[in-house]
């Protein structure tokens, strides 16, 4: 069993993101990312290249959610999608 600030958690927060992002459950897919980010400048610091990915993957939210009205062109296009499961 993992405490609850152990790197693993924030790496399932980050995943449960990535799944949250895909079912466009965009709220959910940010407040994951946010608890990741959270842990993740805890551990490694805030210029730690997991902590860039983690704020990749939320810029990449927040445009899903501008550009909702034509989900072809940001959330079910696997081309311009960019998000990084990694932690």
């Amino acid at each position: 069993m993992h405490g609850p600030d152990h790197a693993n958690v924030g790496a399932s927060y980050s995943n449960m993101g990535v799944v949250c992002y895909h079912q466009r459950k965009f709220g959910k897919a940010l407040m994951c990312f946010q608890k990741a980010l959270d842990m993740a400048v805890q551990a490694k610091g805030p210029t730690h290249a997991s902590v860039a990915t983690l704020y990749a993957n939320m810029a990449e939210v927040f445009e899903a959610e501008v550009y909702t009205p034509d989900l072809k062109l940001s959330v079910l296009n696997p081309k311009p999608q960019t998000l990084n499961p990694k932690f």
